[in-house]
């Protein structure tokens, strides 16, 4: 053995058989991909060889069951919608609102969608809201049998002419108290430039009042806000009469109340007003006040 050999300790004779064990697993390693390869006297690989063959069997048959069903499946859901598909074809369309648009971010946003809204669209919007209260009932839709404590629904009440309406949220008792002891309608009017809607926070509570009273509580639009009637109005009174162009302006608001209550038949009434629905309340406690019991405002 040569001097550098053995002060490395290397022997030849322990090298080749570590050369021959590396070509016999390099052959070993070219056998099929589903075998492990494996040298003589080896139970363990013979075992791992085994069992990831009964794996793999078991992996494919497991596959080809649940495509099978997956498939099946999916028939049967396929037949399943078109019967479905049929059956809605004959069912009368129901309506729904549309969702709601984007709530504008900035003034100019704000006053276009003001300034563009429709009437299509101021309906949808109110509709939306009210159809929050499990008791209301859209236009159309008959009072279900037995009556609930109380409904819900929205009218648009004309006045003098066809073009004139208020637009009337009513809540009414399903059983309403006997004549004799029957309180009064109360009437809620809102403050300028607002809407029924702004008593949208109460509307729970005039609700439970209505079936805990059996008498009604009704929600006005006045002429030329919310969803009533925009009418023309125009001050005949000189500029220097300013008491004229006053009682003009207030007569505009007292005299549509005074004709709606008309039409709505409603005898004695308490009123609920709130900044202009105050102010026009106290006026008409001045004109009508027969027919008022109890006048409440709130002015903020």
């Amino acid at each position: 053995m040569p001097r550098e050999h053995s002060a490395l300790g290397i022997d030849h004779g322990s090298r080749q058989r570590h050369t021959a064990a590396c070509v016999s697993h390099k052959v070993s390693a070219s056998s099929p991909p589903a075998r492990r390869p494996t040298f003589i006297g080896d139970p363990l690989g013979q075992s791992a060889t085994y069992i990831t063959g009964t794996l793999l069997d078991s992996a494919a048959s497991l596959t080809s069951n649940i495509s099978a069903s997956a498939s099946t499946t999916f028939r049967r859901l396929a037949r399943l919608h078109r019967a479905m598909a049929a059956a809605t074809a004959t069912l009368a369309p129901v309506s729904t609102p549309m969702p709601a648009r984007a709530i504008p971010d900035s003034i100019g946003s704000s006053l276009k969608s003001w300034w563009a809204v429709s009437a299509k669209a101021s309906a949808l919007s109110e509709e939306r809201l009210l159809r929050r209260l499990p008791y209301f009932l859209p236009t159309g839709t008959p009072t279900p049998s037995p009556s609930p404590p109380v409904t819900a629904r929205v009218d648009q009440i004309t006045l003098d002419t066809p073009k004139k309406y208020i637009n009337t949220v009513s809540f009414l008792p399903g059983t309403p108290a006997p004549a004799h002891r029957a309180p009064p309608p109360t009437v809620v009017l809102h403050g300028y430039g607002a809407g029924l809607g702004f008593y949208w926070p109460n509307f729970e509570t005039f609700g439970q009042w209505t079936a805990r009273r059996g008498a009604p509580v009704y929600l006005l639009d006045w002429l030329g806000m919310g969803r009533s009637a925009r009418v023309p109005f125009a001050v005949k009174a000189k500029r220097d009469d300013v008491d004229g162009r006053v009682n003009e302006a207030e007569s505009f608001f007292i005299d549509s109340l005074e004709l709606w209550r008309q039409k709505m038949g409603l005898n004695k009434i308490n009123l609920v007003g709130h900044s202009l629905g105050a102010v026009s309340l106290f006026l008409s406690a001045m004109t009508l006040r027969p027919l008022l019991t109890r006048p409440c405002s709130t002015y903020l």
